[in-house]
């Protein structure tokens, strides 16, 4: 077989840690944030024989943080696509 295409999915949970901070110029204050959440993921790698050391992803979660400040909630639902490029 000479060609072939190569699909692995995934599926996984965990824990993430957020870290923000903002300097305002026109108020001078510093403002820094910091939360822990959970998430949950999956998705798919696809590759190809042709292009071994290149893949495409895909990645669908959902994150939850601690509301730490009122009305801003980071959390949700998220889609990523990406291209990855192997070295060996």
């Amino acid at each position: 077989v000479a060609d072939y295409t190569w699909l692995r999915p995934y599926v996984g949970a965990g824990l993430n840690f957020y870290h923000s901070s903002i300097t305002s110029p026109m108020v001078g204050t510093d403002v820094s944030d910091s939360r822990w959440g959970s998430q949950l993921f999956g998705g798919a790698e696809l590759s190809f024989a042709s292009v071994p050391q290149f893949a495409i992803s895909t990645e669908l979660s959902y994150r939850w943080f601690e509301e730490a400040v009122a009305g801003l909630n980071l959390g949700g639902m998220g889609l990523s696509v990406a291209g990855h490029w192997y070295v060996k």
